[in-house]
């Protein structure tokens, strides 16, 4: 399998998990390359903004977005969440998260993982 196909193949992973996992409402927090695939799951997307995990969680709130979609690329464009998640040989980690956020999705070898964000208390 080609490299491109590959990671084809694992995006396309990530979106149907989204698509038969997720309320049919449900808005992502993303921005490197599952949008690319909103075809395949039909949920908004909201891009990740910059400033780090209080910025998410700020846009989480502000457009109900409860799912973080986290990749190698969305680490490479923000690099200010690399004090929460790492990438290496075993695909994405989350080294340090506040309480409110939960693994719900780990793909193949890891490259897409999905986290729900809690909703805060007002």
């Amino acid at each position: 399998m080609t490299d491109e196909r590959a990671k084809d193949t694992i995006a396309r992973e990530a979106a149907d998990w989204v698509a038969t996992q997720t309320p049919p409402n449900a808005v992502l927090l993303e921005g490197a390359v599952l949008h690319q695939y909103a075809y395949l799951y039909d949920r908004p997307i909201v891009w990740v903004p910059t400033g780090g995990l209080g910025e998410v969680r700020r846009a989480s709130e502000d457009f109900n977005a409860r799912y973080l979609v986290v990749s190698a690329q969305l680490l490479r464009f923000h690099p200010e969440l690399n004090s929460y998640f790492r990438e290496d040989d075993s695909g994405i980690m989350a080294t340090v998260l506040p309480s409110g956020f939960t693994e719900v999705f780990a793909g193949s070898g890891r490259k897409f993982v999905i986290y729900r964000i809690a909703a805060t208390e007002s």
